[in-house]
């Protein structure tokens, strides 16, 4: 159990391993997510069980195309506050697992206009990936299960709330489906 004066040192002095969590997140934040991965796996080398670590490692690997293993940290999820936008994850590391896992067999367009999303996905290239999306929908709004809808709203957590294309693409999604 902390005594008083460990609680006050916690909030006032945070610990390296709170440190190096926020320079990983703002590597996330500022997409530079090569670093994001470093500081990411460093942090994990040191604390194997951070949910935090864990989500924002698998956050940058999809970004880069890593959706195979993106998806296996995402299923092995430790139960935490984090769970829920782990869950969210899970459909879009599948999506770059997909494409990043399957050849280049003939498609039907729309199927093929999918695929070209999510690699688009997997190079960081978010608005045209969304793009893409939004043009599925156009076609066919109950594709795949309703999968791409799921799919932006992934995307939206993956680059934040806060993001211009976030935003754009929010209300470009509401007036596709709606």
């Amino acid at each position: 159990m902390r005594t008083l004066p460990d609680r006050f040192l916690k909030q006032v002095a945070p610990d390296k391993a709170d440190a190096a969590l926020s320079e990983a997140q703002r590597h996330l934040n500022e997409r530079r997510w090569a670093e994001a991965e470093t500081a990411f796996r460093q942090l994990l080398t040191a604390q194997p069980a951070h949910p935090g670590a864990t989500l924002g490692l698998a956050r940058a690997l999809i970004a880069q195309g890593h959706g195979s293993e993106a998806e296996r940290l995402l299923e092995e999820f430790p139960a935490s506050p984090e769970s829920v936008e782990a869950e969210t994850l899970r459909p879009l590391a599948r999506f770059v697992s997909e494409a990043e896992n399957t050849g280049e067999e003939a498609l039907a367009p729309i199927d093929a206009q999918y695929r070209q999303a999510a690699r688009l996905v997997g190079r960081g290239q978010f608005g045209g990936a969304m793009d893409a999306i939004l043009g599925v929908l156009r076609r066919d709004k109950r594709y795949r299960k309703d999968e791409p809808r799921r799919i932006m709203l992934a995307l939206f957590k993956l680059i934040g709330d806060d993001d211009p294309l976030t935003r754009e693409y929010r209300q470009e999604l509401a007036s596709v489906l709606y």
